[in-house]
């Protein structure tokens, strides 16, 4: 509010600024995501919606197990709301994992992602799976997971422990 006082000369100044963009972005698949504009992180509300300033900027939308998105966006500012639809490409392979014998517990960094037989998910990249069962001896196999490409390994022959004397 502005309150004018009588019986003298006022001066008032404003800071007037334009209001940015809204920009509604729609992530299919429908996952929660981090958005940067031109590499700086940006809130989005719970309408998925990014206020951004006029200008040309870029985009980038990252997920976890999704590959990043970046694009160049023209916003038009003033308030006005611009739509955008994002189609997320998934950053990870299936991956069938046997063991001879079977029952081995397969391990990713050292987490347990379960008993063989075994499909899982792992993200692209080298990945490095132990298998463990009791009476056996440890084995390690590297695996280069390429995004997208579903992978059958060989089946891995598990060697027995060696034996001990008491």
């Amino acid at each position: 509010s502005l309150s004018v006082i009588s019986g003298g000369l006022q001066t008032f100044q404003w800071d007037m600024r334009e209001r940015p963009g809204r920009v509604m972005l729609t992530v299919i698949p429908g996952v929660k995501f981090k958005l940067f504009v031109d590499d700086e992180p940006v809130e989005v509300d719970t309408e998925s919606v990014a206020e951004i300033d006029r200008g040309e900027h870029q985009l980038r939308v990252q997920s976890d197990w999704y590959l990043p998105v970046e694009m160049a966006i023209d916003v038009i500012g003033l308030g006005q709301t611009q739509q955008l639809e994002l189609d997320l490409t998934p950053a990870w392979a299936d991956v069938k994992i046997r063991s001879q014998p079977e029952g081995a517990q397969v391990r990713n960094n050292g987490e347990l992602l379960g008993v063989t037989p075994l499909e899982v998910r792992l993200l692209q990249g080298m990945q490095s799976l132990s298998l463990e069962k009791a009476l056996f001896k440890s084995t390690v196999v590297d695996v280069h997971v390429t995004a997208g490409e579903s992978l059958l390994l060989d089946t891995i022959v598990l060697t027995p422990a060696d034996g001990k004397l008491k």
